[in-house]
């Protein structure tokens, strides 16, 4: 009986991180199936919709209970932007009356409140190296699953819910032809696309960095300062790529020009080496050595 007690105080002292790790996973990762359709419209509210709005009860009562506190660094930033978006729903609603379907602008208007209602839960549940670690992990785990999943779909015909028109977006499970553009777990390509264009450069330069911190050592012995490269990392990545849209600078064609080039670069130095191998004498590589 004491076990059971001490287990489930464990679980009331973490159920925000707990089921702010599912949404990491839910979100990318379970199939877009409509839950009940809004008229005038094809997007359907979804379980990850219910999700957050539990998600969102359950860390108010923890934060009125004080299990959890909140990190109200960005929170006036936050809250002017829910004022605007509702300001703007009411504004075009009532005075200009521009939004004809009240209850989709209503809907729009507090889609953009469960977006940004995420940010808030997430850094008051970072309290330690170890929930920074957790939520990390668990979003780098993720985004494997989503890649080979789309390699699946690509290669073996594993099947995509997507929502990219009225029709599909009833859920119906469709198998790509072999000219289709991928979806991996998401609703459409686009969404896809967003998710990968954010998460793989993010996470390639976040691991060089904070591969050159341990080798470094710069913060002290790589083993007492996970959480100080971890972080310093993943700031000096966001700081990279944030960047050239801070500074205005086009850097999409440059690097589209730079693959392209170093494509067939690598093409040409393999083709060379497949030539070289077909008429070199079988002792080469002793005569080299």
């Amino acid at each position: 009986m004491q076990k059971l007690l001490k287990f489930l105080g464990w679980i009331d002292n973490n159920i925000v991180k707990l089921l702010t790790v599912g949404f990491i996973f839910l979100i990318p990762l379970y199939p877009k199936f409509p839950l009940k359709f809004i008229d005038y419209t094809y997007i359907a509210i979804r379980v990850e919709d219910i999700y957050v709005a539990l998600l969102a009860v359950v860390f108010f009562v923890q934060l009125l209970r004080q299990k959890v506190k909140l990190n109200k660094k960005f929170m006036w930033l936050i809250l002017a932007f829910w004022a605007a978006v509702l300001a703007s729903f009411l504004w075009g609603t009532f005075v200009q009356k521009t939004i004809i379907y009240k209850h989709l602008g209503f809907l729009h208007s507090i889609r953009r409140i469960e977006y940004s209602l995420i940010f808030f839960i997430i850094v008051s549940t970072i309290r330690s190296r170890k929930d920074f670690l957790l939520y990390l992990h668990s979003s780098i785990i993720t985004l494997i699953i989503v890649s080979l999943y789309g390699a699946g779909q690509k290669f073996l015909g594993w099947p995509a819910v997507q929502t990219m028109n009225p029709e599909f977006a009833k859920g119906h499970i469709l198998y790509l032809t072999p000219e289709a553009r991928i979806s991996s777990t998401f609703g459409g390509h686009y969404d896809l696309a967003a998710y990968l264009v954010f998460l793989l450069p993010f996470t390639l330069t976040s691991a060089i960095f904070y591969g050159a911190l341990r080798k470094s050592q710069i913060f002290g012995e790589p083993e007492k300062n996970v959480a100080v490269n971890g972080v310093v990392s993943l700031v000096a990545s966001m700081m990279v790529w944030a960047a050239p849209i801070i500074l205005g600078i086009d850097i999409q064609t440059s690097l589209a020009t730079f693959f392209v080039q170093g494509l067939f670069a690598t093409l040409v130095i393999m083709v060379g080496l497949v030539i070289v191998g077909m008429f070199a004498p079988p002792d080469l590589s002793k005569t080299l050595s």
